[in-house]
């Protein structure tokens, strides 16, 4: 049987390939992503983070071997920075830690773009002059120890930080990725990810489906076929699960292949380097593509030879769509069991498209209505195909929609681009390259500081929108020419500021509380907390602006929000519309490939070309059109919902 099956899957090349096809696309999106994010959650830990570890205030004492790890001053010229260093042995390194030779230091990109090195160049640490051996992502400096074994417990200490601290090894087990933290950490943490399993699997087996209730229809004239040359049950069973796990196993071979390459590309324009491939997240969708494919290759041994589809099978689809869809935009703790619904729903909706068909075939023109009849007639295979098009409509504008709804709206700002330190620093001048080429493309920028840090800072300042948490915000008066202002109330503004007075947040319309000043007028240690540029950004250069924010040291946005939504939405829904059309085509091509028989049959009653042209054009509306209908009006119902 399972040499029938391979000669099956061979002999029907075409629908077998894009039944792979099919297979491939959810494991590849799903895959790639969830790589990406591991990527770059391992970055932005320490390598460290893997070892076993005690802290204490003061040495421990003989025979402990600490190695160093704490705050130390990093001073390139007039430049300087705070570092968080570990000096740790050569023979701590692994393949996850790497130890820099006696007279280097490995640094962070922010802090090294911060006081403008690079590598090859000299810092002083601590007093020490190391040679910069190498960037990385991660956050500590990794030094070695017989640079600072001669420190002692008086490390340079920046104020309000913690004390010096110490390190001992006693593990360098590799780090999980992050799907491995989520499955590995328990049965309780497993039990809070089980609702993510449902969705999972109810999106994998609503893909899966199709794959047999369309493309292997014939199955069923197959199953006639042994079941009159005398083949067991169990026998016939066995052939069509063996075809199933083929087409499956093929299918998952080639997304697992696929999502590594576009997770490799994808990091290496980003940050250079390779991607840290989740295989967790490579079996924790495979898996349940497997198994869905193992359940669906049975559907042609189910049911009987009923020709129409009962009338209630329109129902239950639409009422769990419009459940779900209210659920979602309720509380938060029904927001997983709404989406299962939306997607089992979706799914469902394909029988209530087709009992519709069945219903509208009379009055439609000849052709059109033989193709409505036929997928009225063959009911299994056509709601497969509409549900699993509106569930991967679903499924990939809903992040769209996702996406604009968690946006903040506009801000203070009308439009530009926003450089924002991601280390804490009194100059832009080690970041001069990167603002002499932002300044070339977005036009003369205006330097954001603040008066130091205050009790009042946080995530609550009238700022905000320009990245600063301070109440103070020292600046030029140019700067209340990109706020979004009335002009009287930016006259007032600039009067108050020429007479060297405050100028209150409260005045320029703001709810909390804070200031506005400008250089002279400010007291004490200024910290640079940005440059804004006037220029709005283009699609592309969005894109840009994201890699050169990997490897410049500072935060490269939009300051506008409405810029960066409108390209993440656009970004989205053009992925949305390439993934859709990839599974439209090849759930089409699959009806396409078991429609030759009715389209044989016209021509020989003496249709012509034309016909049997615009009755496989039918065929094709009657599937897609119903499946982007539902999938339209149910995309318009989340968004009204989202309104309320």
């Amino acid at each position: 049987m399972i040499r029938l099956a391979w000669r099956d899957i061979r002999k029907y090349w075409g629908r077998s390939l894009v039944a792979v096809l099919l297979f491939a696309l959810p494991v590849t999106f799903f895959v790639s992503l969830f790589s990406v994010l591991s990527t770059s959650i391992y970055l932005d830990e320490h390598p460290e983070n893997t070892l076993t570890y005690v802290q204490t205030d003061s040495p421990p004492g003989d025979g402990f071997s600490p190695v160093f790890r704490g705050y130390l001053k990093g001073t390139s010229g007039d430049l300087s920075t705070r570092l968080w260093v570990t000096a740790l042995p050569e023979s701590a390194a692994n393949e996850d830690l790497s130890i820099p030779p006696a007279g280097t230091i490995d640094l962070p990109v922010n802090p090294a773009r911060a006081i403008g090195v690079d590598i090859g160049d000299t810092v002083n640490v601590g007093g020490v002059p190391v040679t910069v051996h190498d960037l990385h992502y991660h956050r500590n400096a990794i030094a070695n120890i017989s640079d600072f074994s001669s420190l002692d417990s008086n490390w340079w200490l920046v104020e309000h930080q913690p004390p010096t601290t110490y390190l001992q090894l006693f593990s360098a087990d590799p780090m999980p990725p992050s799907l491995g933290n989520i499955i590995t950490h328990g049965l309780v943490t497993s039990v809070l990810f089980a609702p993510v399993w449902g969705i999972i699997l109810i999106l994998t087996a609503g893909l899966a489906a199709p794959i047999f209730t369309v493309a292997h229809a014939r199955m069923r004239n197959t199953l006639e076929l042994l079941s009159c040359t005398g083949a067991r049950r169990s026998a016939i069973r066995l052939l069509f699960l063996a075809e199933g796990l083929m087409l499956a196993a093929l299918g998952v071979f080639l997304g697992l292949l696929s999502s590594w390459a576009i997770s490799e590309a994808t990091i290496q324009y980003l940050l250079g380097c390779s991607v840290r491939w989740d295989y967790h997240a490579g079996a924790l969708f495979s898996a349940p593509m497997i198994l869905a494919a193992a359940v669906a290759s049975q559907l042609p041994l189910l049911g009987g030879q009923r020709r129409t589809p009962p009338r209630w099978v329109a129902i239950p689809g639409p009422v769990l769509l419009l459940g779900g869809i209210a659920l979602i935009f309720t509380t938060a703790q029904w927001l997983v069991l709404g989406v299962m619904l939306i997607v089992m729903g979706g799914a469902l909706c394909g029988l209530t498209a087709v009992t519709l068909l069945g219903w509208c075939a009379p009055r439609l023109p000849l052709l059109e209505a033989m193709a409505a009849r036929n997928a009225f007639r063959h009911f299994r295979r056509s709601s497969a195909a509409i549900g699993a098009i509106v569930l991967t409509t679903l499924a990939t504008t809903g992040i769209g929609l996702w996406a604009t709804i968690f946006m903040e709206p506009d801000g203070v700002l009308t439009e530009g681009v926003l450089a924002a330190p991601n280390i804490e620093v009194t100059t832009p001048d080690g970041y001069a390259a990167t603002l002499d080429d932002l300044e070339a493309d977005f036009g003369p920028r205006i330097d954001l500081y603040s008066a130091g840090p205050t009790d009042q800072q946080g995530y609550g300042g009238p700022w905000i929108d320009l990245g600063i948490g301070d109440v103070q915000l020292v600046t030029t008066p140019e700067l209340l020419d990109r706020l979004n202002l009335p002009v009287e109330v930016r006259n007032q503004a600039k009067a108050k500021l020429a007479e060297r007075t405050p100028v209150s947040a409260r005045e320029l319309g703001m709810e909390r509380p804070g200031e506005l000043l400008t250089p002279d007028m400010a007291s004490g240690h200024l910290i640079y907390r940005g440059s804004l540029f006037p220029n709005s950004p283009s699609a592309w250069q969005l894109v840009e602006l994201q890699r050169l924010s990997q490897r410049s040291g500072m935060e490269l946005t939009a300051a506008n929000h409405s810029a960066v939504t409108r390209a993440i939405s656009g970004t989205t829904i053009a992925f949305c519309v390439v993934f859709v059309f990839a599974i439209v085509a090849t759930i089409l091509a699959l009806t396409t490939f078991e429609s030759r028989q009715d389209r044989q049959r016209l021509h020989d009653v003496g249709a012509g070309p034309r016909a049997l042209r615009r009755y496989r054009i039918s065929q094709l509306l009657m599937l897609a059109l119903p499946g982007l209908a539902i999938s339209a009006l149910a995309s318009l119902l989340m968004w009204w919902a989202s309104l309320l």
